[in-house]
């Protein structure tokens, strides 16, 4: 039986989160229309300057990692990659 599931790994789904987008604006086409997603609106609120929202995204990457059903070395998170590449450049980020 486990010949009959995909075991590859560019088989894998993705999964992705967005912040700042307040909601979607899906007015003017049908729900039933799958190539149209929406207008993305966005908050106005969302300030990613702000030093505890910039751990808040760094915490969450960790917590993602380490999430039992994550297969490990799997989580993609860009902004990980960003503080790894301004620490070696010896620059500081605002995390705590």
């Amino acid at each position: 039986m486990a010949e009959s599931f995909i075991s590859s790994d560019q088989e894998k789904p993705s999964v992705h989160f967005i912040f700042g987008v307040k909601d979607i604006d899906r007015t003017g086409d049908s729900m039933w229309n799958a190539v149209f997603v929406g207008e993305a609106i966005l908050d106005p609120e969302f300030n990613f300057s702000k030093v505890e929202n910039q751990q808040f995204l760094f915490d969450f990457c960790t917590d993602l990692e380490n999430l039992d059903f994550i297969v490990p070395n799997s989580a993609d998170c860009w902004y990980k990659k960003f503080v790894t590449y301004m620490t070696s450049i010896n620059i500081s980020t605002n995390r705590r």
